[in-house]
């Protein structure tokens, strides 16, 4: 439906009724079926795809005193990786003990007791902690993905948290749903996991007869003296593992320069297997493909019956 007033330029982004009144949105168009109700009390413009951010900035102010957003929503606002199945626009709030939860459209309502160090601000917006934020994803990933999202955390580059602080975290969840999950997950957490897939393809070595894989190590090439990093690697077979996304086919710099690389480890003595999406898919054969190249390089297989 068209306007017959254009609406303010201002208006981008979802907002509160009262706060689209004050930007001089009229009460008629705000009747306009044109556009979005995420959640009641609030607009969005005609074809605005929300962000989890917007959406979030938008409810803040019918967040109850003392409420925080929570679960995945506190997740994605905190750049932990999550997989599509959990990446949905709902919002999680999660409101005082005291306080009845929150619910309707577009938001999923939890009440809770949190203590002061389980909240925090991301850009004026209330959340749960990291810390507390991946505890409480635990009853909503995969094992895998619940892995990911806590390599994250730890990326030894930029680390949300420390080790030591997501132990504590586990053990105050004594008795919530998926403190089991969580305690089988942190022994199995890596500081040098950058990226969902690593860490998936970590898990699936370490949970296979291979040896000990190491995560993002840096080779230094003796021509250049540059230094590649590698997303995984057998140091003493000299095997690479690289994982490859759509980009690195899609992008003509980017495979370029994945040629070079493969040919400077080549250089020093280091193979490079290349996995995709497809290759994750059908576990044991992956952990079977890299046997064999293992073995070709003087690694003896346990399960081999040569």
């Amino acid at each position: 439906m068209n306007f017959r007033t254009p609406l303010p330029s201002s208006f981008s982004a979802p907002m509160t009724v009262a706060d689209a009144q004050r930007l001089g949105v009229t009460p008629g168009q705000l009747r306009n079926p044109s556009l979005g109700r995420p959640f009641h009390g609030v607009r969005s413009p005609p074809d605005c795809e929300p962000t989890i951010r917007t959406l979030a900035s938008a409810y803040r102010p019918l967040l109850p005193e003392g409420g925080v957003f929570s679960h995945t929503t506190a997740a994605m606002l905190h750049d932990m990786p999550l997989p599509a199945y959990a990446r949905r626009t709902a919002l999680h709030v999660t409101s005082p003990a005291e306080i009845r939860a929150r619910e309707g459209n577009g938001v999923h309502g939890h009440h809770l007791a949190l203590s002061a160090d389980e909240m925090v601000l991301i850009n004026g917006l209330p959340c749960t902690s990291a810390a507390r934020t991946w505890c409480d994803l635990a009853p909503l990933l995969g094992f895998l993905d619940l892995v990911a999202a806590g390599d994250r955390l730890l990326w030894y580059e930029c680390p949300m948290v420390e080790k030591s602080t997501l132990v504590r975290a586990v053990d105050q969840a004594a008795g919530r749903r998926g403190v089991v999950a969580l305690r089988a997950a942190l022994p199995m957490l890596s500081n040098r996991s950058q990226s969902p897939k690593e860490s998936r393809t970590r898990l699936i070595i370490e949970n296979s007869r291979l040896p000990a894989i190491a995560a993002n190590i840096e080779i230094g090439i003796a021509r250049t003296g540059r230094l590649l990093r590698v997303d995984l690697g057998f140091e003493r077979f000299r095997l690479a593992l690289e994982y490859e996304g759509d980009h690195h086919r899609t992008d003509r710099g980017q495979w370029r320069k994945d040629i070079r690389r493969v040919e400077d480890l080549a250089e020093e003595g280091w193979e490079t297997m290349r996995i995709t999406d497809d290759d994750l898919a059908d576990e044991h054969e992956l952990v079977e493909r890299i046997a064999r190249r293992l073995t070709a390089r003087a690694w003896s297989d346990p399960w081999s019956t040569r």
